[in-house]
């Protein structure tokens, strides 16, 4: 499957910086039932935005016209 086609969803910034060194697009979700914010490094290159929950990401895919729903 082509890297394009992929879309990495990641709650952590160890998981968010594996993407970021494959070169994967990925969406940051931050886990909020911990209560610490989280830090994002500047490098990210491949980060596309940073949502606030689960249930945002298909409105955002819908609204970025990423998919056909």
């Amino acid at each position: 499957m082509p890297s394009q086609s992929l879309l990495v969803l990641e709650d952590s910034v160890t998981g968010a910086s594996a993407a970021n060194s494959a070169g994967l697009p990925f969406i940051i979700i931050p886990d909020n039932s911990s209560n610490s914010t989280i830090k994002i490094p500047d490098n990210f290159k491949y980060m596309i935005t940073v949502l606030d929950s689960l249930e945002s990401v298909e409105k955002w895919l819908y609204r970025n016209k990423c998919f056909d729903f």
